[in-house]
């Protein structure tokens, strides 16, 4: 009984290591340096546009530009949680869509993007016209949802790559054109933060301690099976 004790002393002291808490919480918020998004709004409404039947075109403004064939918005302003499971980034700037010689002219200024957990919305403010000829005019409008269950952390940047986006109810009210749930362009998304914010894995120092306390603790439990088996070996017969 007293070896089976000590062969569990000795095991339970040689566990591996736990894993070091981060220095910084899941709950605590990091800075952001530098944000930007590539987006596509939607291809085929683009085409729509600028074809023969709306003839039409869009423009930009502030931190949104646009080089064929995607949107971009680049800004230094937000914050994300540091394990990318909340956050909010800010840009101003806009874009404008104008099109059958005016009917259509609607802007959609100051994109946001709220992150929550696993998805994420792009908001903007939304005014003017539709193309069904209602005016619009509405704030901190949720337009499309993003599926954002592909995001990674490397080192001090949170990203995001071929997110698939549905326009939302919001969305489909402001804008008109499509339904809620309609498909829009994947966008791409990365975060630069605050170097040494956001969450990290476990070290290679950990692992390095893991894999030694796991050696130590077979080796341990083979010398006490050899211990325990040999004080069970009968002892010669006396001649």
């Amino acid at each position: 009984m007293r070896m089976l004790v000590l062969g569990s002393l000795l095991l339970a002291g040689l566990s591996p290591p736990s894993p070091a808490p981060s220095a910084v919480m899941a709950e605590d918020m990091c800075e952001v340096t530098g944000w930007s998004m590539s987006w596509g709004f939607k291809e085929s409404f683009r085409a729509y546009v600028s074809g023969a039947i709306a003839g039409g075109e869009w423009g930009v403004a502030g931190d949104v530009s646009y080089s064929t064939p995607l949107f971009a918005v680049e800004s230094t302003r937000g914050q994300i949680a540091s394990d990318g499971q909340s956050g909010r980034l800010d840009a101003t700037g806009s874009m404008t869509f104008y099109g059958h010689d005016g009917l259509l002219d609607q802007t959609l200024s100051d994109p946001r993007v709220i992150v929550n957990g696993s998805t994420a919305e792009i908001v903007f403010d939304v005014e003017g016209d539709t193309q069904e000829g209602l005016s619009v005019t509405a704030t901190d409008v949720g337009f499309v949802s993003v599926d954002i269950s592909g995001a990674t952390i490397d080192g001090d940047t949170w990203s995001v790559s071929g997110a698939p986006t549905l326009l939302t109810d919001e969305g489909a009210e402001a804008f008109g054109t499509y339904p809620a749930g309609e498909p829009f362009d994947p966008l791409d998304l990365t975060v630069d933060v605050t170097p040494g914010c956001l969450a990290e894995g476990p070290s290679g120092a950990w692992f390095l301690g893991l894999g030694l306390g796991s050696a130590v603790t077979v080796g341990v439990a083979i010398v006490l099976v050899r211990i325990w088996r040999g004080r069970e070996r009968p002892l010669p017969a006396e001649s």
